[in-house]
């Protein structure tokens, strides 16, 4: 890339500001550092605001959403839900009791699995892409589920109202946060 290094005034700002990609990351990476590692909303919004797509990372929470875990459900190894609050007791049957009502909510309502629901609730939080892992190929087939209807306001509550009942001691954002010193460092 060319860089002149005499510029007027309207390529000085633009130098300023940055290249477009790199800025813009650059912004909502502080965006997410000032709003404490766990705002959605303003994150969000920063990235309307600069023309950015969140890309959703975990829409399917480590799994829990696939819908396919029970409380007998152990995890071996390096598996990083060995040590996430939500996937020990008492806190992991809360959140198998949401997963449980949600996928109720969307098989009455949707006619959908709760997996389903969760990526089209992430979806339908703006402009996002919602990743979820997949380890063989018929673990993407519900992709086809996800398009075609989207989420409205009511439902959107009974989502809230289901978690809020559901989960009596949720996990915060701290959990997968950067040690305090590290975000700190950040903003400095």
């Amino acid at each position: 890339v060319h860089r002149p290094r005499n510029v007027d005034w309207k390529r000085a700002a633009a130098l300023l500001y940055g290249d477009w990609g790199t800025s813009k990351a650059y912004v909502i990476g502080l965006a997410f550092v000032a709003a404490g590692f766990s705002s959605l909303p303003i994150v969000i919004a920063v990235c309307a605001l600069t023309g950015l797509v969140v890309l959703a990372y975990g829409a399917l929470c480590r799994g829990l959403l696939s819908g396919r875990m029970s409380s007998a459900t152990r995890f071996d190894g390096d598996d990083l839900r060995r040590v996430d609050p939500k996937f020990q007791q008492p806190r992991f049957n809360q959140y198998l009791a949401a997963v449980s009502a949600l996928d109720a909510f969307a098989r009455k309502n949707f006619g959908k699995s709760v997996l389903a629901l969760a990526v089209r609730w992430v979806l339908d939080q703006g402009p996002t892409i919602a990743l979820w892992g997949a380890r063989r190929p018929e673990q993407v087939d519900a992709i086809s589920e996800v398009t075609g209807w989207s989420l409205d306001e009511p439902s959107m509550r009974e989502i809230d109202r289901i978690l809020r009942d559901t989960i009596t001691s949720p996990v915060g954002p701290e959990f997968m946060a950067p040690p305090q010193s590290v975000a700190e460092s950040l903003v400095a």
